[in-house]
């Protein structure tokens, strides 16, 4: 940044809602904020590194990176990198309960905001104490070198099209969400049954055929659905999530949910879900089966329009 003209509140909204981001944008704005947007976490990591925000919204469950994850390695990298200014983070969410509130909090969120959110909400949030803390305290940064650098300014600030757009528009237009799918499947008629499933209901998919990519796709995000047959080549499907859980309890905060394990061993007699596994459908499943793990999937990460 050049460091010109005086520092420009500015917030940062991190969703992967685009209908979510443009009413934030415009209802910021109109505070006399410039706005960024991020829509997803890991590009919301990215910003807060770059720039030291009078604000940062940041939704839950998100690809690539989700909130709860983005904000607890951020603390981590500020205590390192930044430990002058902390950043004010609002945890928004439709879908959090009480105890994911808590666990917002525990990882760094300064505060948590229950969606739908109404204006006179966000007004109220904006003229909070600590918010008007947050932005006296950056306004005496900015005219300190070493911290200059994460401020924004008057010539520093650049409108995007898409942000003018976002602003000047009074239509609210629908924004579908992508949901993504993982298969881990060895044989190609089962992929084809699921792959089937999965872009009729316009969803993103990743197939993978062996238990090591499995793992490290796995890693790689959180996904709305996952399948995995229990007899992958290289690492079973068993072994696969059981690593996977070790590895998630060490490196993230929230845990992936929707695993449907596909074994043989399942059946009538024995319905015992497997260790690590959100669910469990044996070699003879239907199609009605997949829809409704992809369902279930859905409707949890279903987002409503913020009023």
């Amino acid at each position: 940044f050049n460091g010109t003209g005086q520092r420009k509140k500015c917030a940062l909204i991190i969703d992967d809602a685009k209908i979510i981001r443009k009413v934030f944008v415009r209802a910021l704005t109109g505070m006399g904020f410039a706005v960024k947007q991020a829509e997803n976490g890991l590009k919301g990591l990215l910003e807060m590194k770059t720039v030291m925000f009078d604000v940062v919204f940041c939704d839950f469950l998100m690809p690539l990176l989700d909130g709860l994850d983005c904000v607890q390695q951020y603390r981590d990298w500020e205590k390192s990198n930044r430990p002058f200014f902390k950043q004010h983070i609002i945890g928004i969410s439709a879908h959090a309960d009480n105890k994911d509130a808590e666990r917002g909090l525990k990882v760094g969120m300064n505060n948590y905001m229950p969606k739908p959110i109404s204006l006179k909400q966000l007004q109220e949030q904006v003229k909070c104490q600590d918010l008007i803390k947050a932005t006296k305290e950056l306004d005496k940064l900015a005219t300190r070198a070493d911290a200059r650098a994460f401020c924004l300014f008057d010539n520093d600030v650049e409108i995007t099209d898409e942000e003018h757009s976002l602003c000047a528009s009074s239509d609210v237009e629908s924004s579908q969400r992508h949901f993504t799918c993982l298969i881990a499947e060895g044989q190609s008629e089962v992929i084809l049954t699921i792959n089937r499933c999965v872009e009729r209901k316009g969803w993103r998919v990743r197939i993978v055929r062996d238990g090591e990519d499995a793992l490290r796709w796995m890693k790689m995000r959180n996904w709305d659905a996952i399948f995995i047959d229990d007899n992958l080549p290289r690492l079973s499907g068993h072994t696969c999530i059981s690593t996977f859980r070790k590895w998630e309890a060490e490196n993230r905060v929230a845990r992936q949910r929707n695993i449907h394990m596909i074994s043989s061993a399942f059946n009538e007699k024995n319905k015992r879900i497997p260790s690590g596994c959100d669910g469990v459908l044996g070699t003879h499943f239907t199609q009605d089966d997949i829809v409704s793990v992809l369902d279930s999937g859905a409707k949890f990460h279903k987002k409503p329009s913020l009023v």
